[in-house]
């Protein structure tokens, strides 16, 4: 997040607090179930809210939001817009445009009919009709262009229909409310490319100008827009739509300072690596079938993950051969006869066999005769079988008969009839309130390790679906039994459960989904930290990857202390922030910090180790800032018949560098720039510093190459004289 430090270091050294009110809301959508994921929306989305929180909006942000999340999040905005003079609104994703109007596309759109976009996509109108009461400026950002394949699906369709006009790209909004500005990654209509490094181009040259200075918004969209035609070659050309009537800028300029000048950024093209290319085919087909992975040992037979394919491989080859023995097994037999009786429709008029009152009991439900049904079920029931999908079928029947509590008592009663009964007991346990349905479910699983079923029924109480908010140590429960249920559905532990082999393979797909999105959603650690050195001392901002209460900081050999509670409410939670800063002097020691928080739920996580090492963090930080400015090292001026280069920028953020070569007139640098020493005790300090020199008349250029401390070199930058 360089761009994230920087905007900090700057705005701790030279800006004032905001006196406006500013709002943002920011969404990126990669993980689309539908179709391919996308690499860069979530990394633009995380990196804009980041630049924008150090600019002094209040964020409202969802990452791969399904249509019920991103509802969500639009409604905390239009809250927070209360009282607000700024708004800010920044999407990153699929977008389409049906009949003429823009459309941002969930993670979970299937666009499978005519109608589809309106119920499963966010009409741009409705961000528009929120913005319409911000009094002062109101900023769109749609980085929503990307070439999108369920909108070709749609208008496939609606063309064979004549239903509906679909296209690639968005459409040019129209009339805006006053002080509006609307920016496209591309023209109308067109589609934008997603980039092959972190972010985006038209994300990246956002990052690299929003904390410019004194930069005024629409001289901020030139520079986005020429930085992105040169990054692609003319192919990409933002667009944007603006009735601004008064200027903007998002970082203040230093009193008696002018807006610093620049070229339009072109972020350094890199070809992935062998390795790279290795792990991302690795990564598409490693839970896939067989001729997947076949195809992957054809072109990495020496690969990295070649022996773990040779692995799984042999794995489907036994499940595959273990499903062809099963299918003669019995229970196999009942489902292949279960299966034909429920798609006859015909009632067996003598039932004998469990299958047959089974399906009999759902016919009768169907048809609504629900005496005989019930009496199907508890039929079903007295041969003792140990399937559970009908227990599923009947509870749902019972829930909407007698209700939760009148389903229990039943339940109650034939556990008594049958106390020996495992499945029965386990199917009772799914009708107890929330945390005694946890308890029991772990009984089960802990007196049957290898029960499928269970897992499945355990992780769901620990879904997003049934919590509504997970904390990180909901999401690794339910991730963690995810993948010991789908782990037991490989090995043959789990169809044999089910006499209706349809529920089965819903429950499998649905596990898969949710197993892939928390993996790809799982954090690298609870607990980051960022080390920023100021004139005061060190300020150290821990950042934790979900709500917390509390954040607690023991320092070596100390106990822990709390960071206090914040005036600001989380919008997620509804309670106020805990604070994330942690002062020390500038004489702090290297050290390991113990930090803990508590989450949403109260509960205390950690501790997690987490380093502070100043002479490391002040030279990353130091390196950082110069490589983000590095258009500002030189400058030139005349004064009174002389040339004078000044190298201020240089002199700042000397402790990140331990040579400085310049040339004058020269295409490589050939002279050492004298700077003095670092001094750690006021890293920034200028004080005795004359950061400039005269250089002869004739000087038309100088060319900067710094060689910094871990002994990496920036590229040549070149300084004109104006």
């Amino acid at each position: 997040m360089r761009v994230l430090l920087v905007l900090v270091l700057l705005l701790l050294s030279a800006a004032p607090a905001w006196a406006e009110k500013r709002v943002a809301l920011v969404i990126g959508a990669s993980a689309y179930r539908q179709a391919p994921a996308l690499p860069n929306p979530v990394n633009d989305a995380v990196d804009v809210a980041a630049a924008l929180v150090a600019t002094g909006f209040t964020v409202v942000d969802a990452y791969d939001p399904d249509f019920a999340a991103m509802q969500r999040a639009v409604r905390d905005f239009g809250r927070a817009l209360e009282g607000a003079d700024v708004a800010l609104v920044f999407y990153a994703g699929h977008g389409v445009q049906v009949d003429g109007r823009n459309y941002l596309l969930p993670v979970d759109v299937a666009l499978a009919d005519d109608g589809a976009v309106q119920r499963e996509a966010l009409d741009v109108a409705q961000l528009l009709a929120l913005l319409g009461n911000v009094p002062r400026v109101s900023l769109v950002f749609l980085d929503a262009c990307r070439d999108n394949p369920l909108a070709a699906n749609l208008a496939r369709r609606a063309t064979a229909a004549r239903s509906l006009a679909v296209t690639q790209g968005l459409a040019q909004i129209g009339a805006t409310a006053a002080n509006t500005l609307i920016a496209y990654s591309t023209q109308p209509g067109n589609t934008a490319s997603d980039g092959r490094g972190r972010n985006s181009p038209f994300s990246a040259a956002l990052l690299h100008n929003i904390g410019t200075p004194g930069l005024d918004v629409q001289e901020m969209m030139r520079r986005v827009r020429a930085a992105v035609v040169k990054n692609t070659n003319g192919v990409q050309v933002p667009w944007d739509n603006s009735s601004l009537t008064q200027g903007f800028h998002f970082v203040a300029a230093p009193p008696g300072s002018q807006v610093p000048s620049a070229e339009a950024w072109v972020p350094p093209a890199r070809e992935p690596t062998p390795r790279q290319l290795d792990l991302a085919l690795w990564e598409g087909v490693r839970n896939g079938q067989a001729e997947e992975l076949q195809n992957y040992l054809r072109q990495y037979p020496q690969g990295i993950f070649a022996e773990a394919a040779r692995a799984r491989l042999a794995a489907l080859t036994r499940q595959a051969g273990a499903q062809r023995e099963q299918a003669r097994d019995m229970a196999q037999v009942i489902a292949q006869e279960f299966a034909r009786l429920a798609g006859s429709g015909a009632l067996i008029a003598d039932p004998k066999e469990p299958h047959e009152f089974y399906a009999n009991a759902r016919l009768y439900e169907q048809r609504g005769d629900f005496g005989n049904a019930r009496r199907a079920y508890l039929r079903f029931f007295q041969f003792g079988t140990a399937y559970v999908d009908p227990h599923y079928r009947f509870q749902a029947f019972l829930r909407v008969q007698e209700g939760r509590a009148g389903a229990r008592e039943i339940y109650a009663d034939m556990l008594e009839a049958r106390r020996g009964d495992e499945t029965l007991r386990y199917a009772a346990a799914l009708l107890q309130e929330a945390e005694a349905r946890k308890a029991q479910l772990e009984a089960v699983i802990g007196n049957r390790p290898e029960f499928a079923p269970a897992y499945f029924e355990l992780a769901r109480n620990f879904s997003d679906a049934v919590l509504g908010s997970q904390t990180n140590a909901d999401k690794e429960r339910e991730r963690t039994l995810l993948a010991r249920f789908v782990e037991l559905a490989e090995r043959g532990r789990y169809l044999g459960w089910f006499i209706d082999q349809q529920v089965a393979a819903e429950q499998l797909e649905d596990a898969r989904r949710r197993l892939a999105s928390l993996n790809a959603r799982a954090p690298s650690t609870n607990v980051a930290l960022r080390a920023l050195n100021t004139s005061g001392g060190w300020l150290l901002v821990f950042v934790v990857t979900e709500p917390t209460q509390e954040i607690l900081v023991a320092q070596q050999g100390q106990a822990p202390v709390g960071l206090g509670i914040s005036a600001n409410i989380n919008l997620q939670t509804g309670r106020p922030m805990a604070n994330t800063v942690l002062n020390l002097p500038q004489n702090a020691p290297k050290q390991v910090l113990q930090v803990s928080y508590r989450d949403a739920s109260g509960a205390l996580r950690g501790p997690f180790p987490i380093s502070f090492d100043p002479e490391t963090a002040l030279f990353a930080a130091m390196k950082e800032a110069l490589e983000a400015t590095s258009t500002s090292w030189f400058a030139f001026h005349d004064h009174d018949g002389r040339r004078l280069m000044y190298w201020s920028q240089l002199a700042s953020f000397r402790c990140g560098v331990a040579e400085a070569r310049y040339g004058l007139n020269a295409a490589a640098p050939n002279q050492v720039l004298a700077m003095p020493p670092c001094n750690r005790a006021e890293p920034a300090s200028m004080a005795g510093v004359d950061p400039f020199r005269e250089v002869p008349r004739d000087t038309r250029f100088a060319t900067v190459q710094l060689r910094y401390l871990d002994g990496t070199q920036s590229r040549v930058m070149r300084f004109e004289v104006p």
